[in-house]
């Protein structure tokens, strides 16, 4: 398993991750997996390390949106969201025809 073992090569990490997504893709683990899959990268910064693809990143929120996209796909068009009422508001201003 990913967790508990470090690895200083970028692509065992990046191999792992598929195994790590696959183990945890449920929606009601959202928040263990986010935690899970950033390190620290040192005490004095704030900034944390993707163990799926080792980049340094700011905004845990966003990098792992990268790695999980969300579920919410548009009908018309290729716009995925992860929530469905950003959806909505997509639809009701990309697509007015559909009066949603």
């Amino acid at each position: 398993m990913l967790y508990g073992r470090r690895s200083n090569s970028v692509g065992n990490l990046y191999s792992a991750g598929q195994d790590f997504y696959d183990h945890y893709h449920h929606p009601e683990l959202k928040t263990y997996r986010i935690a899970q899959i950033f390190e620290k990268v040192n005490s004095l910064d704030e900034r944390k390390r993707c163990l799926l693809c080792g980049k340094i990143v700011c905004n845990v929120r966003n990098h792992y949106y990268v790695h999980f996209p969300g579920k919410y796909a548009c009908s018309l068009c290729t716009a995925v969201y992860t929530r469905s009422d950003t959806l909505l508001m997509h639809c009701r201003s990309k697509h007015p025809e559909l009066n949603v």
